[in-house]
């Protein structure tokens, strides 16, 4: 039966063939390591001389390098006040900026005066008189308005340039020097009866009063 095959001792012969293929496989493993172990032996010296002492040395010399590189940057905050010099230019330019507003000012004043002369119930004769209290000449101008007055007209002008603007008589003249004055004349009509009289004046840079 099949059972008491499986059950038969080894024989010597398969012992001694066994034994010596153990035995080869042992020699061959043996030799490999021979071979292979002073091959990574000798590899070992060589990476351990060279780096250690020689970094040790220079490391050392580095931070002798250190503290020169301190006393440069505490220098630096000395540098640092120079930038205060754009205050100064800041400050000059608002200081010139009040001059030009103030010279246009009193660049053209002046005065005026009207008197009436003669006045009708058709119409009047006025003369204004205009001085200029500017500190440099100008030409001048004269407003004269008329309130309640229908049918007004401009009739002759004189010492002026005159020309009407509805129930205003608008005159104008050549510039006058500081401390000058002009004096002209205009007559005006209207219709329907009535005293003609204007109500006011107004002249450029200053006041104008009627008499």
């Amino acid at each position: 039966m099949p059972a008491d095959k499986r059950s038969l001792p080894i024989s010597p012969a398969r012992l001694v063939f066994l034994s010596a293929l153990v035995i080869l496989v042992a020699l061959v493993v043996w030799v490999a390591v021979r071979a292979v172990g002073p091959s990574s032996a000798a590899g070992r010296p060589i990476v351990v001389l060279p780096s250690v002492p020689s970094w040790s040395e220079s490391y050392t010399d580095t931070p002798s390098a250190t503290p020169s590189v301190s006393p440069s940057v505490g220098r630096s905050p000395s540098a640092r006040p120079v930038t205060s010099s754009p205050s100064p230019r800041r400050s000059s330019a608002p200081s010139a900026s009040p001059s030009p507003r103030r010279s246009p000012t009193p660049a053209t004043r002046f005065t005026a005066a009207l008197t009436v002369t003669a006045s009708w119930d058709g119409g009047y004769i006025a003369m204004v008189r205009v001085v200029n209290s500017g500190p440099k000449p100008a030409s001048w101008s004269v407003a004269v308005t008329h309130a309640g007055l229908a049918g007004l007209v401009l009739g002759g002008t004189w010492n002026a340039q005159g020309h009407q603007s509805g129930s205003s008589f608008l005159f104008a003249g050549g510039p006058l020097g500081p401390g000058q004055s002009v004096a002209f004349g205009y007559q005006a009509g209207k219709q329907g009866p009535g005293p003609a009289r204007p109500s006011g004046c107004s002249v450029d840079g200053g006041g104008c009063h009627v008499n």
